[in-house]
């Protein structure tokens, strides 16, 4: 009967012992959506560090940062005396990274997701990282079943021509495959009328005017109200000297905010929702 007392008590400990390991765990966590996945299954009390592209949610905003993770040092990273070190990937310049990795504090790099299928993987891999396999798989279901409400909204219905718009130099850049944007457009029932090419890629008024497009995106800081509100092309569009955009009379012009939208990440189910009802207008 004593050794049976016994086994219980030394059970009940280990759910302390467990969470006792993770209050000691200190991560230091960079990229965006790789930082919000780690939020969203739960791990900010061990984080102790993000950088400059975390952005979301709030929280990590207020940790101490180490800089862009593309262009790290790894002495900013090692001074907060990290116990796992977890970057999405980029991470660099190469030279940081051998010193981390020469630093024996385990260096663990996640894709950063940009379709569907690169996020679940993503969330599967930092579940097991962060010893959040359960919380992982409810986040996943949870995705799914988003995602499950998108189909629905396209069932029946043509995939819409889309061209995403990013202002870079002053001048306009489309947005091609393996790009978030390109990923987002997918994930809600679009088609990337520029997805032949890879990243980023200036674009003419002619060239978009060709394309015809029905939903042009604008990249935002903030979209300043509600996102499905179609806006005037002049208003968003004329920082590019587009001044012939408008003749295309069936093209619905939408603001995006990036830091919700070209973040695929815990939200891209909430995202994809809301590009839905733009591409699918009851």
């Amino acid at each position: 009967m004593k050794k049976f007392f016994l086994t219980l008590f030394l059970l009940s400990l280990a759910p302390l012992a467990a969470n006792a390991q993770s209050a000691a765990e200190r991560l230091v966590v960079m990229g965006g959506p790789i930082t919000e996945i780690a939020f969203a299954l739960g791990a900010e009390g061990s984080i102790v560090a993000s950088d400059k592209t975390s952005l979301y949610p709030p929280q990590a905003q207020k940790l101490p940062s180490v800089g862009v993770y593309r262009a790290i040092s790894s002495e900013g990273v090692l001074s907060v005396n990290p116990t796992k070190i977890i970057s999405g990937s980029g991470l660099g310049p190469a030279a940081a990274v051998k010193q981390l990795q020469a630093s024996g504090i385990p260096l663990i790099i996640v894709e950063n997701p940009k379709s569907e299928k690169t996020l679940f993987a993503a969330i599967e891999k930092l579940g097991r990282e962060l010893a959040r396999e359960k919380e992982a798989e409810a986040l996943a279901v949870k995705i799914r079943a988003q995602f499950a409400e998108v189909k629905k909204l396209a069932s029946g219905r043509p995939a819409p021509g889309v061209v995403f718009l990013m202002g870079m130099g002053g001048a306009a850049s489309a947005a091609g495959g393996e790009t978030q944007a390109d990923g987002i457009i997918a994930l809600a029932g679009g088609r990337n009328l520029f997805g032949e090419f890879r990243g980023y890629k200036p674009v003419s008024e002619e060239a978009i005017l060709k394309a015809a497009p029905d939903v042009i995106l604008v990249a935002s800081h903030s979209t300043q109200g509600d996102v499905s509100a179609p806006a005037d092309p002049k208003t968003y569009l004329k920082r590019y000297g587009f001044k012939s955009l408008d003749t295309l009379a069936k093209t619905r012009v939408v603001p995006i905010d990036m830091g919700e939208f070209l973040i695929i990440g815990p939200r891209a189910g909430e995202t994809s929702i809301k590009l839905a009802e733009i591409f699918f207008p009851k």
